[in-house]
């Protein structure tokens, strides 16, 4: 191989780990939404088996965050 090549491998997602969820409110929901959505971040809400869910690498309410 190449050095200036790259190898791809495929491998199918076999298992996802959840390490934290919250249960909200439809108003709740809408007002965390609102407030991603107003600091300008995208933000895709995702439906399976009937939930709502969207999913953020931190927690929208932390300080460092909200500041």
């Amino acid at each position: 191989m190449n050095e200036k090549e790259i190898e791809i491998e495929y491998r199918p997602i076999k298992k996802v780990t959840i390490f934290q969820t919250l249960e909200l409110s439809i108003d709740e929901l809408f007002k965390r939404v609102g407030l991603i959505v107003r600091t300008g971040q995208p933000l895709a809400l995702h439906w399976a088996e009937g939930i709502v869910f969207f999913y953020a690498p931190f927690h929208p309410e932390c300080d460092i965050v909200t500041e």
